[in-house]
């Protein structure tokens, strides 16, 4: 459709310079993805330049209809259902991800309960977690990032359980913590 559209676009004197300037601009993605990493975000921001495009296209075909494809009801309810074509696929496939992340958040859930809980620190420390957000969100305390390499690098706790360098927390007994066997997976 926006192929047709820049094609009618492109007939008519006063949109030609317009048409030809959208059309050099619309193919910067195409070209940047075809030579160098391809990655849908790229069309991101010549999206509104397709659209101009897609709308002209539309309104030509919808001229060649018969007398009641004419209406822009008509026209735009055919835009709809080519719509529905990629909507409803995509649509389904984000319903099964939901289902498999749910599962997922529920055992993550249970395995930061059961570690938090077993740690004898108190609820006032942080926690120290390579997905502090997640930390955080689902046991409300503060969390810090850190990866397990950066705490294993810690310096060890006092015996009353003080840091040693007043800079940085220490590794110990009494320190929260919840890092991913294998890191961030």
């Amino acid at each position: 459709l926006a192929l047709v559209g820049a094609g009618v676009a492109l007939r008519d004197a006063r949109t030609r310079g317009f048409t030809t300037l959208a059309c050099a601009l619309a193919v910067i993605p195409l070209a940047v993805m075809t030579l160098a990493v391809y990655d849908s975000r790229y069309l991101v921001p010549f999206l509104p330049l397709w659209c101009l495009g897609v709308a002209a296209g539309s309104q030509a075909l919808a001229g060649r209809l018969p007398g009641w494809g004419r209406s822009p009801r008509a026209w735009i309810g055919l835009l709809v259902l080519l719509a529905l074509i990629s909507v409803v696929p995509a649509l389904k496939d984000a319903a099964e991800d939901g289902r498999r992340l749910e599962v997922r958040l529920r055992e993550e859930r249970g395995h930061v309960t059961a570690a938090l809980e077993s740690q004898a620190a108190t609820s006032s420390n942080a926690v120290l977690s390579d997905t502090p957000d997640f930390v955080a969100w689902t046991r409300g305390r503060p969390a810090v990032w850190m990866t397990r390499e950066e705490y294993d690098a810690l310096p060890p706790c006092a015996a009353d359980g003080a840091s040693p360098a007043s800079d940085r927390p220490c590794r110990g007994e009494g320190r929260a913590t919840w890092f991913h066997p294998a890191g961030v997976p």
